[in-house]
């Protein structure tokens, strides 16, 4: 049966994105806030990085987690050369969607706050961020489903996650299997369907209740014309 071992496969899967989605999180707001910076030096290397995951593929970067940290004394199990090569590919593309989503708020909410003397940092954490957040989410999320999904490539340094798991049993390899390949996928699609929904009803904001004050609506009572 090869159900026992899409278990264990799917378990792995899971512990490997839930650690890499938490640290992919703090390391791509860190590097957020880091490219709002006032200082040119940390501007300059976080754009380096951001470059540098955006320009390579995740496989790339699992290999050099994986086989060049070696070479220089750094050494790491299957287990968590993975999770540090997708939170570190995830850091990257976390830290433009929260830099782009700030930098899309209205200039005039800067101007206004250091009218009243707020610093850069009071200006981003107080004022930048509470408003950039619906904006955040929603590419937040695509990212971090895309990170689920590639986590299958984590397969290519012998993590034992789902795919690694479905390759496991050689007689789903010699036969057509519908059963087993939907095993495999329903997992990941799944957490589309599940994510999604929760996206759209946190980030859309309610619709306003209908009013019948002119005052409330921002119209103006048009006055009647007197009869002659």
């Amino acid at each position: 049966m090869a159900l026992p071992i899409l278990a264990i496969g799917l378990l792995a899967t899971l512990k490997v994105c839930l650690a890499a989605i938490a640290l992919g999180i703090v390391l791509g707001f860190m590097l957020g806030f880091g490219a709002l910076s006032r200082f040119r030096l940390v501007r300059i290397a976080v754009l380096a990085y951001v470059d540098f995951v955006r320009g390579t593929p995740l496989l790339v970067q699992i290999f050099l987690v994986y086989f060049a940290l070696p070479v220089i004394g750094i050494n790491f199990n299957e287990y968590w050369a993975g999770v540090i090569a997708l939170s570190l590919n995830a850091g990257g593309f976390i830290c433009e969607i929260v830099r782009a989503s700030m930098q899309s708020i209205d200039r005039g909410q800067t101007e206004a706050a250091e009218s009243i003397g707020m610093r850069h940092r009071q200006i981003v954490l107080y004022v930048l961020f509470p408003q950039a957040w619906r904006r955040i989410l929603p590419p937040l999320t695509n990212e971090l489903i895309s990170l689920i999904k590639g986590s299958a490539l984590l397969s290519a340094i012998s993590v034992y996650e789902l795919t690694h798991a479905g390759q496991a049993d050689r007689s789903l390899l010699l036969r057509v299997d519908l059963g087993a390949g939907v095993a495999v996928a329903l997992p990941r699609a799944a957490s589309t369907a599940i994510l999604t929904p929760w996206v759209f009803f946190s980030t859309c904001p309610p619709s306003p209740a209908p009013t019948s004050d002119p005052q409330r609506s921002g119209t103006s009572a048009r006055p009647r014309p007197r009869r002659s």
